[in-house]
C-alpha cells in the first residue's frame, strides 16, 4: 500500500455532507473486501460520495474493539469498572486523563463517521416541526447494522416445564401494546392508512412489527376512536432500559387528500420513567399526531390465546369483538379480534372469518401476563362483546396451569386454549453491547475527523482490509 504524507486540506467543512448508500453482497467473498470507503472530492467545495459494502455477521470481527472488554475474554471483565473508578477518583489529575479522541484508532474512527453519516441520511424534514428528525433509531452505532432485519428470538419453554431452580432466570419486566390511534389527523377523516410500525427492545434491538400494510392493503380510519389493527408482537419484550418504536405511516390518496406521508419518526420508551402506570406517547409530525399506549407488565409470562368454535354458523363472518386484559389493567383492554356487523370493512380478525379448522382468525394473539406478587396468580381475562355494547359481555378468567377453557357466547360454543410460556433472561449479545458503547460523544463529529481519514495518504487500509481510497 502506497503512503503519502498527511496534508491538511483546503476544503470547506461544508463536503462532510455526505450522501451514504449501504450495499449488500455476496457473502461467500473474502473478508479483505469486507469494509471500502471511497471519498470523491471534484473541487475544494465538492461533496464526498461514500460506499459501504458489508457481508454478513463474520464482519463483527473486524467492528472496533476497544473498550468492549466482555467480547475479549474473561481476563479483562474488570477492566471497564477500573476505568469507571479511576475517572471518578476527586484527586486524579484531569491534565493526565486520556482524551478520547487521541485513545481512538483509525478503524474506531471510521466506525464512527459511518454511524454520523448514516444517521445524517436517515433523517428528514418533518415539514411540521420544520426541523430534521431521525426516522430510524440511532441510538446506537448503527454502522453496518442491517435496520430492516426481522428478530429471530423465540423464548419458552412451556412454563410448565421449567425447573423450579430456572425460576430466577425469568425476566423483571415486560410491555404490553395496548392501542395504537391517530387521535389527530390534519386532512380530517376517513383516511387509508399503510405503512409500518415497528418496535425494537434490548434482545438484539431488531425490527418486532406491529402494524405493517402496504399500499394496496391500507386500513380506514374513520375517526380519532378508531384503533389501528395492531398485529403482532409475535414475542414478549423485555424491556430493560430503554425500547424504541419506529413509526412510518402514509395515506392513500383520495380526493382532495394528497398520498403521502402521514405520521414519521422514533418513540422512545423508558420503562423506569413511567413505575407502574399505563403510558401513553404520542409523535406529532407531517400531517397527524399518532399516540401509542402500552402498560408495564411486572414479571412476565408469554400468553398465547387460541379461539375455536365448536358449535355456531358455518360460513359467515363471526361478528363481534374479542378483547383481553390482566388483573391490574383491567381499564386497558387489548383488541384481539374486531368484526364490524355494519360494514364490509375488514376491523381486525383477517375479514372476520373462521379459518378451515375452526379457529378465530385473531389479529394478535400473544399477552404477557404479571405474576402476582401477593399469591403468585397469574390470570388472563378474555371477553367476547357486540360491537355495538361493550358493557355486556361473556369474560372467561384463564388461570395458570389451566390451559383450556369453555364458554357461550350467542350462538356459538367456543373453546379456549392458552399455551404458557416462560420468558427467560437473555445476556446482551456482543454485537448489541458494542453498538451501544460506541456512539460518538457530542464533541465528535464527521468534521473533526474527516480530514483524516480522507487526507491520510491515497488510501487508508486495516491489515488487508481497505478501509477508504480516494482517487
Amino acid at each position: 500500500m502506497s503512503e503519502e504524507s498527511c496534508r491538511q486540506p483546503e476544503t470547506s467543512p461544508d463536503a462532510a455532507q455526505s450522501n451514504t448508500t449501504i450495499l449488500s453482497g455476496d457473502r461467500n467473498e473474502q473478508l479483505k473486501q469486507l469494509l471500502e470507503l471511497k471519498w470523491k472530492h471534484a473541487h475544494p467545495r465538492a461533496c464526498s460520495s461514500v460506499l459501504l459494502d458489508y457481508r454478513s455477521q463474520d464482519s463483527l470481527d473486524l467492528l472496533p474493539q476497544r473498550g468492549f472488554e466482555c467480547e475479549l475474554g474473561p481476563e479483562s471483565e474488570s477492566e471497564p469498572e477500573q476505568d469507571l473508578e479511576s475517572e471518578s477518583e476527586p484527586e486524579q489529575d484531569l491534565e493526565s486523563e486520556p482524551e478520547l479522541e487521541p485513545e481512538l484508532t483509525f478503524l474506531e474512527k471510521t466506525w464512527q463517521v459511518l454511524h454520523i453519516l448514516l444517521c445524517k441520511q436517515l433523517a428528514d424534514l418533518d415539514p411540521k416541526r420544520n426541523a430534521l428528525v431521525p426516522t430510524r433509531v440511532c441510538k446506537f452505532n448503527i454502522a453496518f447494522f442491517n435496520l430492516d432485519i426481522e428478530s429471530a428470538v423465540i423464548h419458552g419453554p412451556p412454563l410448565k416445564e421449567l425447573p423450579s431452580c430456572d425460576w430466577s432466570k425469568t425476566v423483571a419486566s415486560s410491555v404490553n401494546i395496548v392501542s395504537l390511534k391517530v387521535i389527530k389527523s390534519d386532512v380530517g377523516y376517513p383516511i387509508s392508512v399503510f405503512g409500518i410500525v415497528l418496535a425494537r427492545d434490548a434482545v438484539d434491538y431488531k425490527c418486532v412489527y406491529l402494524f405493517k400494510r402496504g399500499r394496496d392493503d391500507p386500513q380506514l380510519i374513520n375517526s380519532s376512536e378508531d384503533e389501528l389493527t395492531l398485529t403482532g408482537p409475535r414475542r414478549a419484550f423485555i424491556a430493560r432500559d430503554s425500547m424504541f418504536f419506529e413509526i412510518n405511516l402514509k395515506i392513500k390518496g383520495a380526493s382532495g387528500i394528497a398520498e403521502g406521508d402521514f405520521s414519521k419518526g422514533v418513540v422512545e420508551h423508558n420503562l423506569n420513567c413511567y413505575g407502574g402506570r399505563a403510558m401513553a406517547r404520542c409523535l406529532t409530525s407531517w400531517r397527524s399526531t399518532v399516540e401509542l399506549v402500552c402498560i408495564p407488565v411486572r414479571h412476565p409470562v408469554e400468553a398465547t390465546l387460541e379461539v375455536k368454535i365448536l358449535e355456531g354458523p358455518h360460513g359467515v363472518p363471526f361478528r363481534g369483538k374479542v378483547i383481553a386484559w390482566t388483573d391490574d389493567f383491567e381499564e386497558n383492554p387489548m383488541t384481539l379480534f374486531e368484526y364490524d356487523d355494519d360494514s364490509s370493512e375488514e376491523v381486525a380478525g383477517g375479514q372476520g372469518l373462521v379459518r378451515d379448522d375452526g379457529s378465530l382468525a385473531l389479529a394478535r394473539n400473544l399477552i404477557a401476563v404479571p405474576i402476582n406478587r401477593d399469591d403468585g396468580e397469574m390470570v388472563l381475562n378474555v371477553c367476547f362483546v357486540g360491537n355495538h355494547d361493550e358493557n355486556e359481555g361473556i369474560v372467561v378468567a384463564l388461570q395458570y396451569p389451566c390451559e383450556e377453557e369453555f364458554c357461550t357466547y350467542g350462538s356459538y360454543v367456543l373453546q379456549l386454549k392458552v399455551a404458557w410460556k416462560a420468558i427467560l433472561t437473555r445476556p446482551m449479545s456482543r454485537e448489541v453491547h458494542n453498538r451501544l458503547f460506541s456512539l460518538p460523544q457530542p464533541q465528535l463529529t464527521v468534521n473533526s475527523w474527516m480530514w483524516e481519514l480522507v487526507f491520510q495518504g491515497s488510501r487508508g487500509s486495516f491489515g488487508e482490509n481497505i478501509i477508504y481510497d480516494t482517487y
